[in-house]
C-alpha cells in the first residue's frame, strides 16, 4: 500500500512564491501597456521572468526527488538487513553441515567437534586473561 505523503514548509513556500511571481509578472505585463520600454527591455523582462518560472519549478522537483530518494533508501535497508539475516542463516547451516560431515567421517556424535572447540577457546582465552594478569604485576 502506497504511504500518502504530506507536503513540506519548503514545498508550501515554493508554491507561494511561484504562483505569486507568476501573477505578478502576467499583471504587470497585460496591465501596463501605457509605459513605453523598448522592445530589448521587454524580451529581457519576459525571458527574466520565464527563468524565475524554471527556477521555481526545478526547486519544487529537486525537493520531491531528494524525498523519493529518502523513501527507496529506507525500502533498500531494510531489504539488506533482511539478506544478512538470510546470510548468516545459510552460513549458519553450512557450519552445521560441515560439522556433521566431520563428525560423520569421525564416527563422532553431532555436536562434538563445537563442543571440543568452545572448549578449546575458552581455555585459551583464559591462558591470555592469565598472562595478562601475571604480565601486569
Amino acid at each position: 500500500m502506497k504511504r500518502v505523503r504530506r507536503s513540506t514548509f519548503f514545498e508550501k513556500a515554493i508554491l507561494i512564491v511561484g504562483l505569486g511571481i507568476a501573477l505578478l509578472g502576467f499583471f504587470l505585463f497585460t496591465t501596463h501597456p501605457e509605459v513605453v520600454i523598448e522592445q530589448w527591455q521587454l524580451i529581457i523582462i519576459v525571458l527574466v521572468w520565464l527563468m524565475l518560472l524554471t527556477l521555481i519549478i526545478l526547486m519544487a522537483i529537486g525537493e520531491d526527488i531528494k524525498e523519493e530518494i529518502s523513501e527507496i533508501i529506507k525500502e533498500e535497508l531494510e531489504q539488506l538487513h533482511v539478506l544478512k539475516g538470510i546470510a548468516h542463516d545459510q552460513l549458519t547451516e553450512i557450519r552445521l553441515l560441515n560439522e556433521l560431515t566431520i563428525a560423520d567421517k569421525k564416527n563422532l556424535p553431532p555436536g562434538t567437534l563445537h563442543k571440543v572447540a568452545r572448549f578449546k577457546k575458552r581455555q585459551r582465552e583464559s591462558e591470555e586473561m592469565q598472562e595478562r594478569i601475571l604480565g601486569k604485576k
